[in-house]
């Protein structure tokens, strides 16, 4: 199975042209979307995309993520292995949240050396180069190409955080929870308007806790939606593992601005 991640939308041919090389390359291997979806560059958004549906792949799945807005500058691709899946992506983050849900001792870390096809126009790698490794390791070969490192996948301190509008983490928007004295930023906001705040299920042990921003207190930990009058937030553990904050019948995106 090859997967697909991307920030290439639909209204242009750039995520067809993905499936078109792996079908010319590798006929017989099934091909699936994640999402094309992730806003343009956000590899926070696309860290918690993979992150968020890794646990659900087949058990022999190639990803191959491409959220690259340094295409062609010569930076470093990755490869992480946790058993047979496998995730084919740039070096600049894409792995991150990735690490924290599975464990730092669950993945094995590799770079790629990208196999020479040919002519590659720089700022479409994703295409020329990195389609054709996907397709190599998930057919069960391309080690050739793989150098184990110790290498800690990292993500950048400058990238947007909502998906929709612009921030940093320095600049928030940002989740107080007073008794574990953090401040929790937004790692991204879904369609529903619903938040996805940067704390994963097991680093938090607790659910009697207050949770708040600007316009927004929560106390405790919900299940669901309804445990909270329409008009009301809610957090609760979503199912991604992470953290969430939602508004019942609204938009707690919106409530935020």
């Amino acid at each position: 199975m090859l997967a697909f991640l991307s920030d290439f939308g639909l209204q242009d041919s750039y995520a067809g042209e993905l499936h078109a090389v792996a079908a010319r390359l590798a006929p017989s291997l099934a091909r699936m979307d994640l999402s094309h979806g992730v806003p343009p560059g956000n590899v926070l958004v696309g860290a918690w995309m993979l992150a968020s549906a890794w646990q659900q792949l087949p058990d022999e799945c190639v990803v191959c993520a491409i959220v690259d807005p340094d295409a062609g500058s010569g930076r470093k691709f990755l490869v992480a292995k946790q058993g047979k899946r496998i995730l084919l992506c740039p070096d600049n983050g894409l792995a991150s949240l990735l690490r924290r849900v599975v464990g730092p001792d669950a993945l094995q870390i590799f770079f790629a050396s990208l196999p020479n096809r040919g002519e590659v126009c720089a700022p479409f790698e994703g295409r020329d180069i990195m389609v054709p490794l996907a397709c190599e390791l998930a057919l069960g070969r391309g080690e050739e190409h793989l150098r184990k490192t110790n290498h800690a996948v990292w993500l950048p301190e400058a990238e947007p955080i909502v998906g929709r509008t612009i921030h940093s983490p320095n600049q928030g928007p940002f989740f107080e929870i007073s008794e574990l004295n953090l401040k929790i930023p937004v790692l991204h906001a879904d369609r529903f308007g619903n938040l996805i705040l940067d704390l994963y299920r097991s680093e938090c042990s607790l659910m009697n806790i207050h949770i708040e921003a600007p316009k927004i207190s929560i106390h405790g930990i919900s299940k669901t939606y309804s445990d909270v009058a329409l008009g009301g937030y809610v957090a609760y553990w979503g199912s991604s593992g992470f953290l969430e904050v939602a508004r019942r019948g609204g938009s707690a995106l919106a409530s935020l601005f």
